[in-house]
């Protein structure tokens, strides 16, 4: 792995059963933008834990770093190469047809894919992962990446509402995770409760 002795800007998780190659290209042009990124291998499970908070197959996280030290020496070019790569990500990751198992009962149907999730880090104890909807359209789920790319970024800047802020963080983090998710209809990025029976934003 590269930058061993410096902690990633950002950190690609895959699957140890997909292939070698199956985040090269995307991990390659992160490189190439300025970005310290790294692979980490995923055993395959079984995992203990609420589905919602587990890994997922493929998933890509931000540190706090890279919002608060990169961004102000790279710049906007670099961002969006960064957004780029990250919805390229979630294509190549999409077809795969993962589903959480487990004990009979234990293991619920939820909206949100098992093949990929973002996640950034807003503070040494706080992060937020965003879920993705298994019933929308790509094109859907990459205009909710950019949108919740570009609220991260705006948290760190503090140009986020204490009231909006609120509204985001609604409940005690779990395992120091909020969930998220993009929606559609209000073209805004809601909190999910990962405890429930039923997941909902609303």
């Amino acid at each position: 792995m590269e930058n061993a002795d410096k902690r990633p800007d950002i950190l690609v998780g895959i699957a140890e059963w997909l292939s070698e190659d199956f985040e090269f290209e995307v991990v390659e042009e992160l490189r190439s933008a300025g970005a310290a990124a790294s692979v980490l291998r995923i055993p395959t499970g079984p995992y203990a834990g609420i589905e919602l908070y587990l890994p997922t197959a493929v998933g890509l996280f931000i540190a706090a770093g890279f919002f608060n030290g990169f961004l102000s020496k790279a710049g906007e070019d670099a961002y969006r190469a960064v957004k780029k790569g990250t919805t390229r990500l979630f294509h190549k990751a999409h077809p795969l047809e993962i589903k959480f198992t487990g004990s009979p009962g234990k293991v619920r149907e939820t909206p949100y894919s098992a093949g990929f999730a973002v996640g950034c880090e807003l503070l040494p104890t706080l992060r937020v992962k965003l879920l993705i909807r298994k019933d929308v359209s790509p094109e859907t789920t990459e205009a909710g990446i950019e949108i919740f790319l570009d609220l991260m970024r705006d948290i760190h800047a503090e140009r986020v509402s204490e009231e909006d802020l609120r509204r985001l963080f609604p409940y005690k983090p779990v395992g120091g995770t909020v969930l998220v998710v993009y929606d559609a209809e209000t073209q805004t990025i809601l909190p999910v409760d990962g405890m429930a029976d039923t997941p909902l934003a609303r």
